[in-house]
C-alpha cells in the first residue's frame, strides 16, 4: 500500500471532523472522498498533505511514518480548488517552481515544463500569467504544477467544483487519463457524486468524519450499505413496508418479491426498501397481464414529467396509496410512444433484482 491510515483522529475544539479513519490506499490507484460538506474528508486529504496534524493515530507511507514529516519534505503534489497560482509568475514559471526550489538542472526543469505544458494542452499558453487564463486552464496548469517535481502522490482538493460544468466534464476525463498515463497514486476529494462515479478506482463514502462505505464505485451505486449512502449516491426511492415473509414485503396492499441478495442484515416487522427511479419500469399494454402474473405490478397515476432531453423523470402516485410517489426515469421516446401526460394510468414494473432492504 502507497498510504496507510490507522485509527486517524482530529478535532477542532468540541467537533471531531475525523474519528478514528482506517484506510489502504493501493499504489497506482485513483481513490475519492465523497460526502457532504463538513463530513471530514478535505481535513483528511490535509491530514494526508500534512498541512493538517493528526490528534492520535498514525499515518504511513509505504510502510513508514509520516509522523513529523513536514509537508514540503513529503513530496506530495496538491491541486486546490481554488487554483492557487502564482499571480506575478508566468504559466511556464509557475510549472517550473517546485523543480526550481529542489535545484534541478535548467536543462532537465525546461525539459519537464514543456512535457506537461503538452500533457495538459497548455503549451500555446505559456508566457501568459493566471490572469489572462480562463478559469479550465488555470485549473490545467495548477495540476502540471503539481506534477512538475514528481510527486510520490497527487492530492487534489475539489479540483473542478469551481468550473462550469462542460469544462468539468472535460477536465475529469482529462485527469483520469494523466492520472492512469503516469500511473500516480492519487486521491480527490469532492462532493460531485458524478464525478467520483466517473474518475475513481474506488471510492470513500464519508459522514460526520467516519468512512460508511467504500469501494468501487459500481458497488456503491447498486449495492449501497446505509440508507446515507443509497441517498447520497445518486437518486433513490425509500418505500417503508411490512415484512410478511423472508423475502416478501407488503407495501401499500400489494406483495413485494426481492432478491435475496439485496437483503444483507436480518429484518424484523418493519423494513425500509430502495429502488433506482432509473430501475423502476414501466409497462407497456401487451405485457400489464403477463407482467402482472410475477408480481411486483403496481398501478399508478402520472403527477409529473421532468423532460431532461435524452430521458423523462417521471413522478408516480400508486393508486392504492396517492400520497406515496414513486420516480422512474425512462427513455424519453417511451413517454412519446406510450403518449403519457399528466394524469395519465399506468402498471410500473419493480424488478426484485434492483432492491436493497435495510432496517426501519
Amino acid at each position: 500500500m502507497d498510504i496507510s491510515l490507522r485509527a486517524v483522529t482530529k478535532t477542532f475544539g468540541q467537533v471531531v471532523a475525523v474519528d478514528s479513519v482506517e484506510l489502504d490506499v493501493p499504489a497506482s490507484t485513483l481513490i475519492c472522498f465523497l460526502g457532504p460538506s463538513g463530513c471530514g474528508k478535505t481535513t483528511l486529504l490535509r491530514l494526508i498533505a500534512g498541512l493538517e496534524t493528526a490528534d492520535s493515530g498514525s499515518l504511513l507511507f509505504r510502510g513508514k511514518s509520516l509522523a513529523g514529516v513536514p509537508e514540503r519534505e513529503r513530496n506530495f503534489g496538491m491541486v486546490f480548488q481554488s487554483y492557487s497560482l502564482f499571480p506575478n509568475l508566468t504559466v511556464e514559471e509557475n510549472v517550473a517552481y517546485g523543480p526550481r526550489c529542489r535545484r534541478w538542472p535548467a536543462a532537465d526543469i525546461d525539459a519537464r515544463v514543456r512535457e506537461l505544458l503538452a500533457m495538459v494542452d497548455v503549451e500555446n499558453q505559456r508566457s501568459k500569467y493566471p490572469h489572462m487564463l480562463s478559469g479550465g486552464q488555470q485549473q490545467r496548469v495548477a495540476l502540471a504544477r503539481a506534477l512538475a517535481p514528481k510527486p510520490h502522490v497527487l492530492l487534489l482538493d475539489e479540483p473542478l467544483s469551481a468550473l462550469d460544468a462542460k469544462v468539468r466534464r472535460t477536465l475529469r476525463s482529462e485527469i483520469r487519463r494523466l492520472q492512469q498515463s503516469l500511473g500516480i497514486t492519487s486521491i480527490m476529494v469532492t462532493h460531485d457524486q458524478e464525478e467520483a462515479l466517473t474518475m475513481a478506482d474506488q471510492i470513500v463514502v464519508m459522514n460526520e468524519g467516519r468512512i460508511v462505505q467504500e469501494g468501487p464505485p459500481a458497488e456503491i451505486y447498486s449495492r449501497p450499505a446505509t440508507p446515507f449512502v443509497a441517498g447520497f449516491v445518486g437518486s433513490m426511492n425509500f418505500l417503508d413496508v411490512a415484512i410478511i415473509g423472508e423475502n416478501r414485503f407488503n407495501f401499500v396492499g400489494h406483495e413485494l418479491t426481492i432478491d435475496r441478495s439485496g437483503i444483507r442484515t436480518p429484518l424484523r416487522g418493519k423494513a425500509v426498501i430502495a429502488i433506482r427511479p432509473e430501475a423502476v419500469e414501466i409497462a407497456r399494454p401487451a405485457e400489464k397481464d403477463r407482467r402482472r402474473k410475477s408480481g411486483n405490478v403496481l398501478d399508478a397515476q402520472v403527477d409529473w414529467i421532468e423532460f431532461l432531453g435524452g430521458k423523462c423523470l417521471l413522478t408516480l402516485a400508486p393508486l392504492s396509496c396517492p400520497s406515496q410517489k414513486i420516480s422512474a426515469e425512462v427513455p424519453a421516446r417511451t413517454v412519446h410512444d406510450l403518449k403519457l401526460s399528466v394524469g395519465s394510468r399506468i402498471s410500473l414494473i419493480l424488478p426484485p433484482d434492483a432492491f436493497n432492504v435495510y432496517p426501519a
